[in-house]
């Protein structure tokens, strides 16, 4: 009976290492980002539901199960690795060092610290690519309109036709916001001493986000005519009462959403609750939002001047500009929380007698995000 189930469990685990079996191998870098713990444990218990029976008898959790798998596959075969570079990588942002990555790497539950080194590389490249085919590309899009508006009319005025044969881009980038926030970590040693003393490191995190619904994608009814905010009369930025009732309407559906959540007495009407706030765009906002982290800038928001070097990397990364007269072509919003926000707006007044729009940061939209905006709003409402 013994011999029955260890050929059975070795038949198994060979099924596992076959090159067109890929629960543990590393594919893609989009398998280390969307490991699933779930979908992992559904295919082992379909291709070895032996091995994992056995397994789960003795790891109980399935967490401590699949790391027990993990394990032994890579002993078997070291290219089933997905959960070594998942523990490697996690463990070197932690701060680990190589001698410690080795050891995990000797007891079979990272890859060695070359390859994580590889792999970090790799996700530089792939990150550096996303950035240049988002943000570079939508910068080089607005500035090249501009260039090819102005040769355009060049060339109308030269040969007094209205045919042109400048190429332009068929590619429609979607517009971009940036945010940011600071980064600042304490290193405590153990012991205090005048050599060994408290480090604090101050960095900017610069993300961008593409925006999912922009001014095109509404009927040209809907959109109003373009008015200047200071002759605007007072009344026009008061909500009116089918604006007021829309409000009340969400904010109930919201905290509708609450109450069924928490209330044990409640969550029997979960099921007839709308799960969204319906409008027309309900389709574009269900789908994934693209973000991602541009740069990590060695400066702190602190200093007027750290503020200034944040924005000036901001500008010039994000905001479409003329390279040779330094005009900001487009304006692009810069968000993060208050204190953020109201640091930016300093830096930006301090650099207002430059010449150019670029030196004095004048393509960038200054707000605050998230539970900060809210904030804000809800303010606004109980002033009303």
């Amino acid at each position: 009976m013994l011999d029955v189930v260890k050929r059975k469990i070795q038949g198994e685990a060979s099924e596992i290492c076959k090159q067109r079996n890929a629960i543990f191998k590393v594919c893609d870098n989009k398998d280390l980002k969307n490991f699933d713990v779930r979908k992992c444990t559904e295919s082992l218990e379909e291709t070895a539901p032996y091995l994992y029976q056995v397994l789960s008898s003795v790891a109980g959790k399935k967490a401590h199960t699949i790391t027990a798998f993990s394990t032994l596959m890579y002993g078997r075969n070291m290219k089933n690795s997905i959960l070594q570079y998942i523990t490697g990588l996690t463990v070197d942002s932690c701060g680990i060092t190589k001698e410690g990555l080795q050891v995990l790497h000797d007891l079979g539950v990272s890859v060695s610290p070359r390859s994580i080194l590889r792999k970090k590389n790799e996700l530089v490249l792939e990150q550096e690519e996303k950035i240049k085919q988002t943000v570079t590309a939508y910068v080089k899009q607005r500035e090249k309109a501009v260039v090819t508006e102005a040769e355009l009319h060049a060339e109308v005025r030269q040969h007094d036709e209205a045919t042109c044969t400048i190429p332009i881009d068929e590619n429609v980038y979607p517009p971009i916001e940036m945010l940011g926030d600071n980064l600042d970590i304490t290193i405590t040693p153990s012991k205090i001493t005048s050599d060994a003393q408290r480090k604090s490191l101050h960095w900017f995190l610069v993300m961008m986000k593409q925006k999912k619904i922009t001014v095109e994608d509404f009927n040209s009814m809907q959109v109003r005519e373009q008015r200047d905010i200071m002759t605007l009369p007072k009344e026009n930025w008061l909500a009116n009462l089918h604006q007021t009732g829309s409000l009340i309407d969400n904010m109930v559906h919201s905290i509708i959403h609450v109450l069924v959540k928490y209330i044990e007495f409640l969550k029997p009407l979960k099921c007839d609750i709308p799960l969204y706030i319906p409008h027309e765009f309900i389709e574009k906002t269900q789908t994934k939002s693209v973000f991602l982290n541009c740069e990590l800038i060695e400066a702190s928001e602190n200093s007027a001047s750290g503020m200034i070097s944040i924005m000036e990397r901001v500008h010039d990364l994000a905001v479409p500009h003329t390279r040779q007269e330094n005009k900001v072509i487009e304006r692009i919003v810069f968000g993060g929380d208050v204190l953020t926000n109201e640091r930016a707006f300093t830096a930006q007044q301090n650099m207002q007698l430059n010449k150019s729009e670029v030196d004095r940061f004048a393509g960038i939209i200054h707000r605050p995000e998230g539970l900060h905006r809210q904030m804000n709003f809800l303010l606004v409402i109980d002033i009303y």
